[in-house]
C-alpha cells in the first residue's frame, strides 16, 4: 500500500520579514523506494498574504519532518 505524507517548511518572506509556508506531497509505494514527489503548494506569506510559485531564497529555513497523509 502506498504511502503518502506532506511536507512543511518554513522561511522568512522578503517583504514583510513574516513567515512563508511552503509545502509539498510525495507518494512511497514500499518502504524500500524512494519517496516522490506528487505536487506541491505555491509557497505563501502568513502575514502580507503574498503568493509565489518558489519560495524566497532565505538565510532562515525551517524544515519540519513529513507526516504521514491519508
Amino acid at each position: 500500500m502506498a504511502k503518502r505524507s506532506i511536507h512543511l517548511s518554513i522561511c522568512r518572506c522578503l517583504k514583510c520579514n513574516g513567515p512563508v509556508v511552503t509545502a509539498w506531497f510525495g507518494v512511497r509505494e514500499t518502504e524500500i523506494q524512494r519517496e516522490i514527489k506528487v505536487g506541491s503548494c505555491p509557497a505563501l506569506c502568513l502575514s502580507c498574504h503574498d503568493l509565489r510559485d518558489e519560495p524566497t531564497d532565505s538565510d532562515f529555513v525551517r524544515s519540519f519532518p513529513p507526516v504521514e497523509w491519508d
